[in-house]
């Protein structure tokens, strides 16, 4: 497991109890998945929404320490100097496996999305915009999107696309429920699928946490930050490391 990973637990339905927006948080120890950080989501006090419009909720427990972090990012996690990303490989968009590995010498942005969902995730994508927006083409991060959603498909993924209108360079990586899923465990996310019926029809919502980790060149995460984002402070930080060292 990965060193400072802060700990997502579900509830159904429950209250999101998070930390100030733009602080940043050094993490020793809290509860037994202590070493894996989920950053959470702020909108509307939820997490997640599924393809149907159903929602999940999840609690975020608070970290035990707060503290702008030494390098001046303003992720709401920061980790000075880095550590490593998991490794793992997924099959992106055009058919082709994918790596962090292979984004090496530039920065990356990670996060994790469902094309079909209509609620949180568009609003996460437009945010990811905002920040392309507020950089030159050339200093435009990597986007990554692993999919939580194993109905995601090339068409649906570049239909989401087109409607956030991102500028820069991006790979959607899908694959099925037993690829997917220690990814997502890697990183901390948190995925529940819930079927209901209504009205005699059974509808299928996907409920997650989510998070976006800024990547440096060496590949390691540097900063992670809860949803909503704050594009100027994440295009900021895309500046930051962008410098020589």
């Amino acid at each position: 497991m990965l060193p400072h990973r802060l700990q997502v637990s579900q509830t159904a339905p429950g209250p999101v109890d998070l930390t100030l927006p733009g602080t940043a948080a050094t993490i020793s120890s809290v509860t037994r998945r202590a070493r894996r950080l989920a950053i959470g989501a702020w909108a509307a006090g939820t997490i997640a929404a599924g393809a149907a419009g159903g929602a999940v909720f999840f609690q975020l427990t608070a970290p035990t320490a707060v503290a702008r972090a030494a390098d001046a990012l303003h992720g709401n996690a920061v980790w000075p100097g880095g550590h490593a990303t998991p490794g793992f490989s997924l099959t992106d968009q055009n058919g082709h496996r994918f790596s962090l590995a292979s984004q090496r010498g530039r920065i990356v942005i990670v996060t994790f999305l469902d094309s079909h969902c209509t609620q949180l995730c568009p609003i996460e994508a437009q945010e990811l915009r905002a920040v392309d927006d507020r950089l030159r083409p050339s200093q435009r991060p990597v986007i990554v999107a692993i999919s939580i959603n194993p109905q995601d498909t090339p068409a649906s993924v570049r239909r989401f696309v087109k409607r956030a209108r991102w500028s820069g360079p991006w790979y959607w990586l899908m694959g099925s429920q037993r690829t997917l899923a220690p990814v997502w465990r890697a990183f901390g996310i948190e995925v529940v699928t819930l079927h209901e019926k209504i009205n005699g029809v059974t509808v299928t919502s996907i409920g997650h946490s989510t998070a976006v980790y800024l990547l440096d060149r060496r590949g390691h995460e540097r900063a992670g930050y809860s949803v909503p984002v704050l594009p100027a402070r994440v295009a900021e930080d895309v500046r930051t490391l962008e410098r020589p060292a």
